[in-house]
């Protein structure tokens, strides 16, 4: 109703394998640890998306935004998980200084992350 009949709706998500790297380095330091109780991208994400888009559209297009990152420092990933929605803080900040020392070791030659993001653009 509100996309003008030439218009074009755009949307961003990202998919199942977008920065998993980081679940898995948690995980194998304590498998309790969840970064995110909520798995956004099964309710809408590139795997789903055209599905879930197609009945209200006749087009749907993804177009995948190529990244990837290689992270050579413990700090900037830590603050990142420390910052995520889950349980971590609770297995682990009373072990800081061995959570620490993990991701250092992980860092040191260059911890690569997968980024799996775009867009959606999609015609009626």
């Amino acid at each position: 109703r509100v996309l003008k009949p030439e218009g074009v709706f755009f949307c961003s998500a990202y998919g199942a394998d977008h920065m998993a790297e980081i679940s898995r380095l948690v995980q194998d330091f304590d498998s309790r640890i969840i970064l995110s109780a909520d798995k956004l991208y099964e309710k809408f994400g590139r795997e789903n998306g055209p599905s879930l888009l197609g009945p209200y559209f006749s087009k749907v297009e993804w177009h995948r935004y190529e990244d990837s990152l290689l992270v050579t420092q413990a700090e900037p990933l830590i603050a990142y998980i420390l910052s995520c929605h889950g349980n971590q803080n609770q297995y682990i900040l009373d072990r800081y200084k061995e959570f620490r020392s993990f991701v250092s070791k992980k860092t040191a030659d260059g911890f690569y992350i997968t980024k799996n993001a775009g867009f959606f653009a999609c015609n009626k």
